[in-house]
């Protein structure tokens, strides 16, 4: 097969290999890349301005806000890779959200992963090869919106439930984690209170906080 011409501005199919590239497709769609048997490979639209990559997103989920959509149907995981093979001291690699302050040292969120040589004295916080994620001058929520939902926190595999070494409830109990399940006896409960049921504490001294005007005895322990 001869090398494909491309033409944009003219409703035609034009091959090029297993692809077909169908330059204005109708009033929504100005660019679209299909696979030899019909399947949408890469689309363009113009009525809302997004990029899709892969089949159309289903009508009820095109949301006219989102500017790129990546689809595909498969069970196994789905990813966006985004690799820096630089392994220098400054390297990372780093999904960054911006809002609009103009002052490029405020106002985004970075989350990302630093390299195997990572060694930058202006980031000196971070090892070589750690994930992080963290915000520039501005305040950092984590959290679900779910009414009944908690946070966990885990070290170690995916693959067990005993990764779970914490958890933050929707009542606003902090619990150390055991195994599979919550131990309810040792936790910081609503209010700052901590709970100590079932708990040996060792201590040699305490110190005393002022809370609005209210003396509290703290006991440090060992």
């Amino acid at each position: 097969m001869a090398d494909p011409i491309y033409r944009i501005g003219s409703n035609q199919r034009i091959w090029s290999g297993v692809h077909l590239f169908r330059p204005v497709i109708d009033a929504v769609s100005i660019f679209r890349v299909e696979s030899s048997s019909g399947n949408q490979l890469f689309d363009i639209n113009s009525l809302y301005g997004w990029v899709n990559i892969g089949p159309d997103q289903p009508q009820y989920e095109q949301d006219p806000n989102v500017s790129l959509y990546v689809v595909r149907n498969l069970d196994s995981y789905h990813a966006i890779n985004i690799m820096n093979p630089n392994n220098g001291i400054h390297a990372s690699s780093d999904i960054v959200a911006i809002n609009d302050n103009i002052d490029p040292e405020k106002g985004y969120v970075d989350f990302g992963i630093t390299s195997t040589g990572f060694n930058d004295i202006d980031y000196a916080l971070f090892d070589a090869g750690v994930g992080f994620c963290y915000s520039i001058d501005e305040d950092f929520y984590i959290g679900s919106a779910g009414s009944t939902k908690s946070l966990f926190l885990f070290i170690g595999s995916t693959d067990t439930k005993d990764s779970i070494k914490a958890e933050l409830d929707s009542s606003g109990n902090f619990r150390s984690v055991t195994l599979s399940s919550v131990d309810t006896t040792n936790k910081w409960g609503l209010g700052g209170v901590v709970t100590t049921s079932g708990l040996t504490l060792k201590t040699t001294q305490y110190i005393t906080l002022t809370i609005n005007g209210t003396p509290y005895k703290v006991a440090v322990c060992n």
